[in-house]
């Protein structure tokens, strides 16, 4: 199903991005009604559900998707992620209880892990 929905977007000079449940479309110009009913169609042929409440339109401005900023078709980790990083980094210089740092240490490796995930996107 995801693949014919890759080449339907593409047909349309569209970019869909599929994390977990949620679907983003992009496009330099516009997302067509046309489009999006289509790919709604496939989705329900399948037995899955559309919730059209969660449905948004962002146009000419970055959007936040399941916490990852899309912005000229990027990926980049919101700017409170970095913030958090930087945070653990002083708190890590700032402590001297080897434990301490350890568990410190391990929490910026998960967040660096995290942002090498969401920007490793951008290669494809």
């Amino acid at each position: 199903m995801w693949e014919d929905i890759s080449k339907l977007a593409e047909n349309y000079d569209c970019l869909i991005s599929v994390y977990a449940d949620d679907i983003t479309l992009s496009a330099k110009k516009y997302v067509p009604k046309k489009l999006v009913w289509k790919i709604k169609q496939r989705i329900i042929k399948q037995r899955l559900h559309v919730k059209t409440e969660k449905e948004a339109n962002v146009i000419n401005r970055p959007a936040s998707i399941t916490g990852v900023i899309i912005s000229n078709y990027r990926s980049l980790l919101p700017n409170r992620q970095h913030e958090a990083l930087n945070a653990l980094r002083r708190e890590y210089l700032a402590t001297n209880d080897s434990s301490e740092r350890k568990k410190i240490r391990n929490q910026i490796s998960g967040r660096i892990a995290q942002k090498g995930q969401i920007e490793s996107s951008n290669l494809r």
